[in-house]
């Protein structure tokens, strides 16, 4: 089995979405939905890498913290991403060494994956998981170059 561990934050959203949304946000009719922070573009990279690669997706973002995985499921049918595919979360126990630990420790307990990838805009705690991790720009958030890479990492 193949997994892609996913941040939210800087990989399926990035600042260049926040502000091409920014006039749509102000009008005094909007009324916000978590899933209105999720850029179509990102998705479409996503959903491109997924198709290619056969992989489940594991959500190590912090958008896992008070969800359930149909929870996030649900969250990631409304945006796009095929919901059967999201089949765990990392654990929320802050481990020490912090989301690297938390992705190491879900790794270790599920023996059938062959090949595991990190979508991240934040290394800062990924120890030694860093050589696992296709590092975003949180400026433009999952690129269509950055997808073909983790395609051919996974494959």
């Amino acid at each position: 089995m193949k997994i892609l561990f996913l941040d939210i934050d800087g990989v399926l959203n990035s600042r260049k979405f926040f502000e091409s949304q920014r006039a749509i946000r102000k009008s005094s009719s909007y009324e916000w939905k978590e899933t209105d922070d999720i850029d179509p573009e990102s998705v479409r990279h996503l959903n491109h890498l997924l198709k290619e690669t056969g992989a489940k997706i594991v959500i190590s973002s912090s958008w896992r913290v008070g969800k359930t995985v149909d929870e996030l499921r649900d969250l990631a049918a409304i945006v796009g991403i095929n919901s059967s595919l999201v089949i765990g979360k990392t654990t929320c126990a802050h481990v020490q060494g912090g989301r690297g630990a938390e992705i190491r420790e879900w790794v270790k307990e599920h023996k059938d994956i062959d090949k595991f990838l990190i979508l991240d805009d934040d290394d800062f705690d990924m120890e030694e998981m860093i050589d696992f991790m296709i590092k975003t720009d949180s400026t433009v958030g999952l690129t269509k170059e950055q997808a073909i890479l983790a395609c051919n990492i996974l494959k």
